[in-house]
């Protein structure tokens, strides 16, 4: 077994300028101990390229009534095919079993999948990607197993995850592999997963989550990142029910994988960096000075409205408990850096942040990274959550495919336009 970690001390550093081309501000870059760190100034909209990404779709895919192929109920993931199919996974959680391929235009192609642990049979697809051609490969996790699939031939085969050759290689303690795995190739993978910290109660009390590239075949682990998790409190409420709390923007471990480049960047959204590491062990570091945004009472009160009606809805809890929770907050002074991390197709990071206008009205945009960590643009800001099942997703070079509800309630897969 051998292991190759990223270091977090740098000696012996290099400086030089290095221009990026039109669009990209001056970055340092310098090596530090056989690492690469990106340095990007402090920058504003007018100094770099402003990406708008359209607020309209250029079409949608689905109805409330009419085909069962274009009715969605929960869509857990999208992908655009390099054949320019469009891929989604219907269902959420364990009803994630499903993909429909539609043509470029939306035309309903083929439907592939269903429930159970037969051949081209899912328990809970909790990823996919692309696998060349009409062919996606698919990770079931309570299966522990990786299925490839075709829009022309539908099953093709599977491989089941052998999760002690990775435990072997990235930690005997490590739990989830298979829920956070993402293939890079055949015995290739980008991996995210979770350790106890000790004493530690619950399953998801203070623990760290861990970043790596893994090479089953060469025996060998890249060591990306590990971040800390912020310890969590349990509240019991009058009527049985119980709540697991932290602090409003406690820090979350996030990521985004290139394919492409057989490459990984983790992040912590409480700092503004990125760390980066592919299968060669070709490690880099990305920083740049985002804007101090305050978390204000206006903020609070949002939030505290939020929680309010959500929980009024439920039989579980009484407003006794509703003022319980919103007490056991520990609310910032600042929001974080980071909301969340993108990948685009060209393999540009999207980095969603929060601003503040003229107004000062708080406002999301992206500040977006080349694959060689020097900023190229601002883009147009929309929600995406921090947790990538929380999403369904993807930024091609052009437009943005993603998962949405209409004004009449109606789930449907969009594609915006990016207009750069």
């Amino acid at each position: 077994m051998r292991i190759v970690a990223l270091s977090s001390v740098f000696t012996g550093i290099l400086g030089c300028a290095l221009s990026a081309g039109d669009d990209a501000v001056t970055a340092v870059i310098r090596d530090s101990a056989g690492v690469t760190i990106v340095e990007n100034p402090a920058v504003e909209p007018r100094d770099v390229a402003a990406w708008q990404v359209d607020t309209v779709p250029a079409f949608t895919i689905g109805v409330l009534e009419g085909e069962p192929a274009y009715e969605f109920s929960r869509v857990q993931g999208v992908r655009r095919l390099p054949n320019g199919m469009i891929v989604a996974l219907e269902g959420r959680g364990e009803s994630a079993y499903e993909f429909r391929f539609f043509d470029s235009a939306g035309r309903h192609v083929a439907t592939h999948g269903r429930p159970g642990m037969g051949p081209g049979e899912f328990r809970w697809v909790n990823y996919f990607g692309m696998a060349g051609g009409d062919t996606v490969v698919a990770i079931d996790f309570p299966a522990r197993r990786i299925s490839w699939v075709s829009a022309s031939k539908g099953y093709l085969r599977s491989q089941m995850v052998d999760e002690q050759r990775f435990k072997d290689l990235v930690g005997a303690d490590v739990s989830n592999i298979a829920e956070g795995m993402i293939p890079l190739g055949d015995s290739l993978f980008a991996t995210m997963a979770h350790r106890r910290r000790d004493g530690a109660v619950g399953p998801f009390e203070g623990r760290f989550t861990q970043y790596d590239i893994v090479d089953l075949a060469a025996g060998q682990a890249v060591r990306i990142a590990q971040y800390d998790e912020q310890g969590s409190v349990l509240i019991q409420f009058s009527r049985g029910a119980s709540w697991t709390g932290t602090e409003i923007e406690a820090p979350i471990g996030v990521r985004v994988v290139d394919t492409q480049r057989r490459s990984q960047c983790a992040a912590t959204t409480r700092v503004a960096q990125l760390v980066c590491a592919d299968s060669k062990g070709n490690r880099r570091i990305v920083r740049w000075h985002p804007p101090a945004t305050p978390f204000t009472t206006d903020d609070r009160r949002e939030i505290e409205d939020r929680v309010q009606g959500n929980l009024a809805k439920s039989k579980y809890y009484t407003p006794g408990d509703v003022e319980k929770m919103i007490a056991a907050y520990v609310w910032p002074t600042h929001w974080n850096p980071i909301r969340a991390i993108q990948i685009d197709a060209d393999g540009n990071i999207w980095i969603l942040e929060y601003v503040r206008d003229a107004a000062g009205k708080k406002q999301l945009r992206f500040r977006v990274v080349n694959p060689d960590g020097e900023q190229i643009a601002f883009a147009t800001g929309f929600e995406v959550s921090p947790y990538t099942l929380g999403n369904a997703i993807e930024i091609g070079s052009n437009s943005v495919l993603r998962r949405i509800t209409n004004a009449d309630g109606i789930e449907q897969i969009a594609s915006f336009p990016i207009r750069k």
